[in-house]
């Protein structure tokens, strides 16, 4: 073939083009564009890496891998030893500094002065002395403290603490025989902050609950310092998991009456989870305990989030635990399952951190400062404000405090958002929030509402509430974004396989700690340096009256009728009140809802009944009502004349509250 002049040069300056441009993209590859990637993407991971770390608290001290620039700083920096006075030592013969002080000020018997100004000294060179000679001569010998790689271990054992729970019950109630106890597990987990660059000690609350009439939790353990690994826990946990292990192999005794115990269920926040079971943070991609999901990473949004649907993934098993088969969930091998516990089956999901400090968080933010399709301005802002105020002035009595406004959003506790969720929501948001996000809330609302009352359940079994939430999920996809589905908001798809098997939720969930928990976080917080020893004595005073006010409600008999000098009647039942004021003077019965006038007892052939007479509401109108339930918002208005009816029939108390609209009655969930 001949080639035409003029065509050979052209062919040679288009070859040349062609690999002059391939060479420039091959530099430009190599010396810009791979650069860039790679400094983006350790931007990415270190940002990430830095939210995991502080996810698992880490301590100021500790620091997986240094450089050489690290470790020179670590032989230039001057360390001061804090000596553990008040634990024992690894030997047994040698005496503690708090027994050398003992024995010193018993044997010279110095002025408190001279001792105190001793200790004053001692402390501000780093050693870890009590504040007077009172602290130091206290003896704390009957706490158990296990020292720790990283910190230090309070544990009043499960045996000691279920003896001194039951004794008292056991003695005043003499038909009661159980052979077998069934005890819930809690952990929880909880963070502090850095003060003035210390990191303070962070703590693990171990409690435990049994399944009985007196159901008041105890304390079982507390661990003080940091959490630098992710298996940790394995350590904190040895002394709970021999104890245990005792138990499943021989009974105990309790005045003259032999019992067993095992482990009904356990209950535990997001990072607690991961903790005790050594898997990897809520946060990560593998991070769901009851399904495989993988999860992607949203850096803008600082979450991991997850497919609207559970259907293309593989629920885990109880296996999958004990054989750590995922190596993306899992990152230690469990001390826990030395126990005859079922990893998986056993750990219900506490919707007090999953659904109100978590998805019910979340929706307030997202309408607060998300896109304008949903966001509320300022003037619907202020006005919801103030129906949550004025709520406020008909609380009934099982309502522990008011609501805040939303300004006030900062210091709001889980009480707030579970008492938001359950029922001022409903209220509050219909006028402000566009219907379509309006009616998916409601989803929410009442399938949580399903799943924490005892007649509902029983009602509606699970299958109601699971459709509930797994519409509320997929249609949060379309309407916020599945970029937004975070670990929270996918584990609600998990609510009915976990409640199918634990029962509602009204006996299974963080709230029930409340009265431990906030004793212990009330100390903790109020002073950061509080000893393990300090806090040991704290918790058996609280557990002692929690216990003995406990008693006193259990020898009352219900439902009784209590009259004051000045107030009005009391109808006192297990867990409602009933008076003839409000906002305490709604029912709910199976023919409507009744405003109580008189509470007065009615004896007929040698029977005394208790008997309620009122006034019945003869317009009512539905606002909304869950499918298959008794659940709905009611509008009322126009009283009948006086009926009686007995104590028996009612229903349910209803929960008043005024709005613009007129009065609403909402069903108080117990």
């Amino acid at each position: 073939m001949k080639i035409k002049r003029g065509e050979l040069p052209k062919k040679i300056n288009r070859s040349l083009k062609r690999m002059a441009k391939l060479n420039l993209l091959t530099v430009l590859n190599e010396n810009v564009a791979k650069p860039i990637q790679k400094f983006i993407r350790n931007e990415l991971v270190e940002v990430h890496r830095n939210k995991i770390k502080a996810e698992y608290h880490f301590c100021s001290n500790y620091s997986s891998a240094g450089g050489s620039k690290t470790r020179q700083k670590r032989k230039t920096k001057r360390t001061i030893k804090c000596i553990e006075f008040s634990c024992k030592e690894y030997s047994p013969d040698k005496p503690t500094l708090r027994d050398q002080l003992k024995q010193l000020t018993i044997k010279h018997n110095p002025s408190e002065e001279l001792v105190g100004d001793l200790l004053t000294i001692m402390r501000r060179n780093g050693l870890a002395v009590p504040e007077n000679t009172q602290d130091l001569l206290q003896s704390h010998d009957s706490f158990d403290i296990v020292a720790m790689s990283v910190g230090r271990y309070l544990n009043f054992g499960v045996k000691r603490s279920i003896t001194s729970y039951l004794q008292k019950f056991v003695d005043e109630t003499n038909h009661w025989f159980m052979k077998m106890l069934f005890m819930d597990l809690a952990f929880y987990v909880v963070k502090s902050e850095k003060v003035e660059g210390i990191q303070l000690p962070q703590y693990m609350i171990i409690l435990g609950k049994l399944s009985i009439q007196l159901d008041e939790p105890f304390v079982i353990g507390i661990y003080q310092g940091a959490f630098p690994t992710p298996t940790i826990a394995n350590e904190i946990l040895r002394p709970l998991v021999d104890e245990l292990k005792t138990f499943e192999n021989s009974r105990f005794e309790l005045d003259g009456r032999t019992y067993a115990l095992t482990v009904r269920a356990v209950l535990c926040d997001p990072i607690a989870n991961s903790l005790v079971t050594c898997t990897s943070l809520p946060n990560s991609q593998f991070g769901c305990s009851k399904c495989n999901q993988k999860g992607q990473l949203q850096f803008n949004e600082g979450i991991t989030s997850f497919p609207p649907n559970a259907n293309l993934a593989t629920m885990r098993t109880d296996d999958d635990f004990v054989y750590c088969l995922q190596n993306g969930h899992h990152v230690g091998v469990p001390i826990l399952r030395e126990l005859n516990l079922e990893l998986k089956s056993q750990f219900v999901i506490d919707y007090k951190y999953v659904v109100c400090e978590g998805v019910m968080k979340r929706l307030m933010n997202l309408w607060l400062t998300g896109k304008l399709d949903y966001r509320l301005n300022k003037q619907s802002v202020r006005r919801i404000s103030a129906e949550l105020l004025l709520m406020g002035r008909s609380c009934p009595r099982e309502f522990r405090q008011k609501p805040k406004g939303l300004e006030e959003l900062k210091d709001w506790d889980a009480y707030d958002w579970r008492q938001f969720l359950l029922y001022y929501s409903p209220i509050v948001l219909k006028n402000y929030l566009p219907q379509k996000y309006y009616i998916h809330f409601l989803y929410l609302h009442l399938a949580i509402r399903i799943l924490i009352s005892s007649e509902l359940f029983v009602e509606c079994t699970t299958y109601v509430a699971g459709q509930l939430l797994n519409t509320f999920v997929a249609d949060y996809s379309v309407l916020y974004g599945s970029h937004l589905i975070d670990y929270n908001v996918h584990n609600l798809l998990h609510f009915e396989e976990v409640n199918m098997r634990a029962g509602p939720m009204c006996r299974m969930n963080g709230y029930m700690y409340d009265r431990q928990m906030d004793a212990i976080l009330k100390t903790v917080s109020g002073n950061s340096n509080i000893r393990l020893e300090e806090l040991g004595t704290i918790v058996e005073d609280n557990t002692r009256v929690i216990v003995e006010n406990r008693l006193n409600e259990y020898r009352q008999r219900y439902p009784r009728l209590e009259q004051s000098n000045e107030g009005p009647v009391l109808l006192m039942n297990a867990d409602i009140t009933l008076t003839t004021c409000e906002p305490d003077n709604y029912i709910i019965t199976k023919e409507g809802v009744l405003m109580i006038e008189h509470i007065y007892r009615n004896e007929q052939n040698s029977v005394e009944e208790i008997m309620i007479a009122g006034r019945q509401f003869s317009d009512v109108t539905v606002l909304y009502q869950a499918p298959v339930t008794e659940q709905k918002l009611l509008l009322v208005a126009g009283l009948s004349s006086v009926r009686a009816l007995p104590a028996s029939e009612v229903q349910m108390k209803g929960v008043k509250v005024d709005t613009s609209r007129g009065i609403c009655i909402l069903p108080l969930v117990v």
